[in-house]
């Protein structure tokens, strides 16, 4: 398949509070995330670009913003850059449905529902430093706090401590925060414990309490010396599995699993593609990214002149079709036996734990419907 493995990675930052819960899903994602040489070749999804704009809407407001009016104005003047549906800059209203952007809306509303007013005037004032080490109460967003002992830093969307000591950590997720048990998922809590590490280290807190929101409600977590314990000794390990500036071999961190579908690392990944088309052939296999390689044996006009539909064959044997790919995104002079790989695609079948047999790039019904972060390789050699 087209992209050369990642071969030796190495860590050269202390770890990201926000990251350093990937390592249940996979360390060498954690790793490529939160290191800044590693680029990653599939683009962000827009509801991932929402998720950012919310983040900074939510920080900026101040006494007497609407939250909805203050998201309509950020996303109104977004555009998500030129990708696999246009050749031209889409607005990112027209690439979310209105349903996933009510949902994180209301995140943001929650959020900022619980913040404390910054300011009687509503006018923003000139950011102060915060105190420290004694108890003066305050109340501020997008906090960055460190600490040597942990090897560890983060960005804290709101931080808060009141009158009586009790220090609040605010932070959203513009996803669903729980699992399919209704608990809370495992990465978002080894983040909340982490961020109470951070602030336990650095501040002075008569308590600490962590809460977080996400689109499917709220959950607030008390940090005890149980949690804290539990989180020093989940870092000291982390700290042994992935040690500062030391080359370790990707292979041995990749561990693959459904979580391989949000990773924008995936396609230089050998183990995912080993792994993949594996799962692709077993009927309990469940959700799986939306992706597909192999030969292309044929390319083909589709519905509308700058489309093409192509047809491939993927290392199981299976012919898929691809429809409604924007021309300009292949090679000139494409020519069948070339492989293919693409990534984040669409499909309009039914979903099921059987694998599709036709995807999609763009939708010419609904903008909101096309694959705005696909992304297609080729490569002119004769193996997979």
């Amino acid at each position: 398949m087209p992209n050369e493995d990642w071969g030796e990675v190495e860590r050269t930052r202390p770890f990201w509070a926000s990251k350093v819960g990937l390592a249940r899903i996979c360390p060498l994602r954690l790793l490529l995330e939160q290191e800044p040489a590693y680029d990653p070749e599939i683009p962000s999804s827009p509801l991932a670009v929402l998720g950012s704009i919310l983040h900074e809407v939510v920080a900026e407001l101040v006494p007497g913003n609407d939250v909805e009016e203050a998201v309509e104005t950020a996303i109104s003047a977004k555009l998500i850059p030129s990708d696999a549906t246009r050749a031209t800059a889409v607005p990112l209203y027209e690439t979310v449905s209105p349903s996933e952007l009510a949902a994180r809306v209301g995140v943001a509303k929650r959020l900022a529902t619980n913040l404390t007013v910054r300011t009687k005037s509503g006018a923003r004032r000139r950011p102060r430093p915060l105190p420290l080490r004694n108890s003066d109460p305050f109340a501020r967003s997008n906090v960055w706090l460190n600490s040597t002992e942990h090897d560890l830093c983060g960005s804290l969307d709101h931080l808060e401590r009141t009158q009586e000591g009790l220090l609040t950590v605010s932070e959203a997720k513009t996803g669903r925060i729980r699992d399919t048990e209704g608990q809370l998922k495992g990465e978002h809590f080894a983040q909340l414990l982490s961020y109470g590490l951070l602030v336990q280290a650095n501040m002075h807190a008569e308590s600490i309490v962590l809460r977080l929101c996400g689109i499917d409600g709220t959950e607030v977590v008390r940090f005890d010396d149980v949690f804290a314990e539990n989180a020093r000794s989940a870092l000291q390990h982390l700290q042994t599995l992935l040690p500062r500036n030391v080359q370790l071999k990707s292979s041995e961190l990749a561990t693959c699993g459904t979580g391989c579908y949000r990773c924008s690392y995936r396609n230089r990944c050998a183990d995912y593609r080993a792994w993949a088309p594996r799962r692709w052939t077993d009927p309990e296999s469940g959700h799986l990214p939306l992706d597909c390689w192999g030969i292309m044996e044929k390319v083909e006009a589709d519905s509308e002149p700058w489309l093409a539909r192509i047809y491939v064959r993927d290392p199981t044997g299976h012919l898929a079709s691809i429809t409604h790919v924007p021309r300009r995104l292949l090679p000139l002079n494409v020519q069948t036996g070339c492989l293919i790989a693409a990534f984040n695609l669409r499909s309009f079948e039914r979903r099921s734990s059987k694998r599709p047999a036709n995807f999609a790039v763009a939708s010419l019904r609904r903008t909101y419907e096309s694959a705005h972060d696909a992304v297609l390789f080729f490569e002119k050699n004769n193996s997979v």
